[in-house]
């Protein structure tokens, strides 16, 4: 199996070259050599040697590594801007999904969800927040009270007596509209009710 390069080497050279005469004179090989790591570049005169030479290299001679040179400016683009690469260019969440996302997941544990579900509802819910959904899950609202009982029963219309406001498991776990949501600071979505 041959390696990228190598590759390209052969597709290059089968191609007819249109090109001037001075790059007609540089050989294919010397164009696409790769450089994995860290090799040593000869200085062409004492001058620019001494410039640009670091303390304790041999004379004439510098480290120079093209792949460290493209981390370094990814690495500088990366902090100009933390979200370049995140959602709405790729599906990777960015700063503030997960900033919403470890919140919700913190805020499910502690009502008692254990966490392989409390992650993949905490995903469910950057889904649905991408895709602008105005559904909303039980365990985010403020009325849930233990044990999956409903504390707007009435205006929520989930049951006829105080007694009956309990909740099945799967219907709290289920995104729904309800007339009795009402939100959490966790989702960004404080004081909003579904009316």
């Amino acid at each position: 199996m041959s390696t990228w390069a190598a590759r390209a080497k052969l597709h290059l050279a089968q191609k007819v070259h249109r090109g001037t005469d001075e790059t007609d004179k540089t050989p294919i090989s010397s164009v696409l050599t790769v450089h994995t790591g860290p090799f040593l570049e000869k200085r062409e005169s004492a001058n620019d040697a001494a410039s640009t030479t670091p303390q304790g290299s041999p004379d004439g001679l510098r480290v120079v590594s093209p792949a460290l040179d493209a981390v370094l400016l990814m690495a500088a683009g990366l902090a100009a801007d933390p979200d370049r690469w995140s959602y709405p260019r790729s599906t990777a969440m960015n700063t503030a999904e997960i900033d919403r996302f470890t919140a919700r997941l913190a805020r499910f544990t502690d009502r008692g969800v254990i966490l392989s579900d409390a992650e993949r509802l905490a995903d469910l819910l950057v889904i649905r927040d991408r895709e602008q959904d105005d559904r909303a899950l039980c365990l985010e609202c403020t009325h849930l009270q233990r044990a999956g009982r409903c504390g707007n029963w009435q205006r929520a219309g989930v049951a006829i007596r105080a007694r009956d406001a309990f909740m099945p498991l799967e219907l709290v776990r289920q995104l729904q509209r309800c007339d009795g949501f009402s939100g959490s600071a966790v989702n960004g979505n404080q004081g909003v009710t579904h009316e």
